[in-house]
C-alpha cells in the first residue's frame, strides 16, 4: 500500500505541477516543478524526516520525472499495458476508500457479557507464556509522603480510598507521580525493572516499604500471581478480546455488504467444463 501510495504521489506531481511556474520551487524538470509544499506533504506520510530522506525523495524525484518526460515522448504513457494498470490501482484505491467507509470506519462496541462469552469460551487460548503479578503501585518524589502513604494505607486497608484521600490533597497531590490501581504485569511490562524483584518478594496484599529508585519513591503492593501456563485473568486480555470482536465483526459486516451487492446487481459466471 505504501509503494502505491507513493506511485500516485510521484504521479500526481507530474501532471498538476506540469506547465505551473511557482514563485519559488525546490527543483524543476522540463515543466514539472517542485516546491517546499510538495516536500511537506510527502513527508508528512513519512516517519522519518531527516535531511537524508529528503535528499533521497528529491533524487527520486527527479528520476522518475526524467524517466517519466522520456516515456511519454515514446507515447508510452498512452499504451493499453499502462492504462490496464492505472485502471486496476484506481479500482484498487477506490475499492479501498469504499471499504473504509461502509466497513472500517464504523464503530464497533461490545457489551460486557461478549467480552466475558469470548473469553469463557476461548480460555485455552490466553495461556501466559511467563510469570504475571498482579499490583498496586504508586510513585513519590518525596520520602516522607510515600512513608505516611503506606502508614494511612496499612490503617485504611483500601488502597483505592487511600489514594484519592492524597489526590484531593492540595499538598500531597503535588508529590504523587504516578499511580496504577491493580494491574497486572510481566517482567517485560513492569519498570522500573527493579520492582519486579520488589513485588515477588512480597505476600499477597502486604505492603512494601518505599523504595527510592532512580529520584522517586515506590510504594508496591502485592494482590496476587498468575505463574507461567496458568489462564491469563480476563482485565490482561480483554484489548486483545476487543481486537478479536472486532475483526470477526468487521468480516460479518464485510460479508453481508458482498452479499446485498449480489442481490443489486447482476453477476454471471461461466466456466468451461
Amino acid at each position: 500500500m505504501r509503494l502505491i501510495f507513493i506511485l500516485i504521489f510521484l504521479l500526481s506531481f507530474s501532471s498538476c505541477r506540469k506547465h505551473e511556474a511557482p514563485q519559488s520551487y525546490i527543483a524543476r524538470v522540463g515543466d514539472s516543478y517542485l516546491t517546499n509544499e510538495d516536500v511537506e506533504e510527502y513527508l508528512k506520510h513519512s516517519k522519518d524526516t531527516s535531511d537524508l530522506q529528503f535528499k533521497i525523495f528529491l533524487k527520486k524525484w527527479i528520476d522518475n520525472e526524467l524517466l517519466f518526460l522520456e516515456a511519454t515522448k515514446k507515447n508510452i504513457d498512452k499504451s493499453a499495458k499502462v492504462a490496464k494498470q492505472l485502471e486496476d490501482v484506481k479500482k484498487q484505491l477506490t475499492i479501498s476508500e469504499y471499504l473504509e467507509n461502509e466497513v472500517y470506519s464504523k464503530n464497533i462496541n461490545f457489551s460486557d457479557k461478549e467480552i466475558n462469552d469470548y473469553y469463557f469460551e476461548h480460555k485455552d487460548e490466553f495461556v501466559l507464556r511467563e510469570d504475571a503479578v498482579k499490583l498496586n503501585i504508586v510513585s513519590f518524589s518525596d520520602r516522607k509522603t510515600a512513608s505516611d502513604f503506606r502508614t494511612y494505607l496499612l490503617k485504611s486497608e483500601d488502597w483505592n480510598n487511600s489514594i484519592d484521600l492524597f489526590l484531593t490533597d492540595t499538598v500531597f497531590n503535588k508529590l504523587i507521580v504516578s499511580a496504577s490501581f491493580a494491574q497486572l504485569y510481566t517482567q517485560l511490562t513492569l519498570f522500573p525493572v527493579d520492582l519486579w524483584k520488589i513485588a515477588n518478594n512480597l505476600q499477597q496484599n502486604e505492603v512494601s516499604f518505599p523504595v527510592k529508585i532512580d529520584n522517586l519513591f515506590y510504594i508496591v503492593q502485592f494482590l496476587e500471581k498468575y505463574p507461567k501456563n496458568s489462564i491469563a485473568p480476563i482485565n490482561f486480555v480483554k484489548d486483545e478480546i476487543k481486537n478479536r470482536l472486532t475483526i470477526d465483526k468487521r468480516k460479518r459486516v464485510y460479508d453481508e455488504l458482498v452479499n446485498s451487492l449480489l442481490k443489486k446487481h447482476k453477476v454471471e459466471i461461466k466456466i468451461n467444463e
